[in-house]
């Protein structure tokens, strides 16, 4: 199957920012999504824009995806209300198109994740399912806002989050791996402002802290924040700093 995928906005106009980032972590799904479904025989065709303006990247994306006669349009996103609202869900253009059974089969994956179920909806107005030739679908993963979803959110491997949409796209492609990795790296939250007025943070504390027995870790940062990453470590020490980490965790990558 020939396949448009694009992750949230753009570096230049970013989606949804509450307790994740919408645009950071949609470009981390997509390249996850990107290769299993590569390795499983598709062609996928990225339609990412790093345009200035919601029209602008919204327009490049569908540029693309109709440059390329694709067979599916998916968007992967993240929703944002008001932090009381959570769960999942999938737009498209109608119910007549073959995205239907797709997008019913990405709900209803994300609900064995254990995100509340919001079903399918139909928009003609949405840019992505209305601009596309090919059948399209808007898949708000979970809300970025909600202590509830980012509960769920946090703890999945993007391995797993990556399968279960895979799995909905071609359901021959099967929703666990065969095989546990070996081996990983652990990716903590972003670390908070620690001095009043300053965007720095002091890490040698938290190192010692949390990673006193990792050889190495490193300190990455973006326009949102500062993080850690340690060393590719065996996949049992992983787990182990999973638990340490605590509310402090992000992922095993």
């Amino acid at each position: 199957m020939k396949i448009g995928l694009r992750g949230g906005h753009s570096i230049n106009c970013r989606g949804a920012v509450g307790l994740r980032d919408e645009y950071l972590q949609m470009q981390d799904l997509y390249k996850h999504v990107r290769d299993i479904l590569v390795t499983n025989g598709h062609i996928v065709i990225d339609c990412n824009s790093n345009a200035n303006t919601v029209n602008g990247e919204l327009t490049e994306g569908t540029n693309k995806a109709n440059s390329n006669n694709l067979e599916l349009y998916l968007t992967l996103h993240m929703n944002s209300y008001n932090g009381n609202a959570y769960g999942t869900e999938a737009w498209v253009y109608s119910t007549s198109r073959k995205s239907y059974s797709v997008a019913e089969r990405l709900v209803n994956n994300y609900e064995k994740l254990g995100f509340h179920n919001r079903g399918v909806k139909v928009s003609t107005s949405l840019h992505d399912l209305r601009a596309s030739v090919a059948p399209g679908i808007v898949f708000e993963t979970c809300f970025c806002d909600s202590e509830k979803d980012i509960n769920i959110w946090s703890p999945t491997p993007w391995e797993k989050l990556s399968r279960y949409i895979c799995n909905a796209i071609d359901p021959n492609i099967p929703l666990e791996e065969t095989a546990e990795k070996e081996e990983g790296y652990v990716v903590t939250d972003y670390l908070g402002k620690q001095i009043p007025n300053y965007d720095g943070a002091e890490v040698v504390g938290v190192i010692k802290s949390y990673f006193k027995d990792v050889d190495k870790v490193y300190v990455r940062g973006n326009s949102i924040g500062m993080w850690l990453e340690t060393q590719l470590l065996p996949m049992n020490k992983c787990k182990e700093l999973k638990e340490r980490l605590g509310s402090f965790f992000d992922s095993i990558r």
